[in-house]
């Protein structure tokens, strides 16, 4: 049911919409917003838009463009139904009820235990941290790894080289930068020093056989 009020009377009628009317104005519309207009709906079809009829003589209404919820006192004499508003206060919407679950205690027994690990320690794959790569012969790569290794594969990935460079002297802020191939098995590796000033930097080369190391 809906509640229209006109000049202090009321009647109650079978509802077109979950709409009421107070004074001949729509609550619920929002003009321009057809998107907030929707969410309002869907909420008051959710939520009532009367909020209270517990007490005789009494229900609770719920003006949204004012977000109050205002309470009104219905009697009846030889005229009619006669209603005036009997007091409002802010209007807050229900939390919603959780839902508990209360389920049987249940004591728990370990019964055994064991631990998940590889058998055998992990070893790093050996194309990984992969620096400046080129191509050599038909077939194959080369490639600087984690600023250690000139590592030589085919196009499938299988490891032809691998050549330590820890022998090419390194200082603080040092880095190998490129490579070069000369062919073969040969390469020149370059080392970029960086100091501190423009004129400190400055790049040097190192050959290495891979083949060889």
């Amino acid at each position: 049911m809906v509640f229209f009020a006109l000049s202090g009377f009321a009647r109650l009628v079978k509802p077109p919409s979950y709409l009421h009317h107070y004074k001949g104005t729509t609550d619920y519309d929002i003009p321009k917003d057809e998107d907030a207009q929707d969410k309002l709906m869907d909420k008051i079809r959710q939520d009532g838009a009367i909020l209270a009829t517990s007490k005789p003589g009494q229900f609770t209404l719920r003006f949204v463009a004012k977000k109050q919820r205002v309470t009104f006192a219905a009697s009846r004499d030889s005229a009619g139904w006669r209603v005036a508003e009997s007091g409002r206060e802010p209007y807050l919407a229900p939390k919603p009820t959780p839902v508990g679950f209360l389920g049987p205690a249940v004591t728990l027994t370990r019964r055994d235990q064991f631990e998940l690990r590889s058998p055998t320690p992990q070893t790093q794959h050996p194309i990984r941290q992969i620096q400046e790569l080129i191509a050599t012969v038909p077939g194959q790569l080369a490639f600087l790894r984690d600023q250690k290794d000139l590592v030589v594969v085919t196009e499938q990935g299988v490891i032809v080289h691998t050549a330590s460079l820890a022998s090419i002297p390194l200082k603080e802020n040092d880095s190998l930068s490129k490579i070069l191939w000369r062919g073969g098995t040969r390469f020149l590796i370059f080392v970029e020093h960086t100091g501190t000033k423009e004129e400190q930097r400055y790049s040097e080369a190192y050959q290495v056989d891979v083949a060889t190391g």
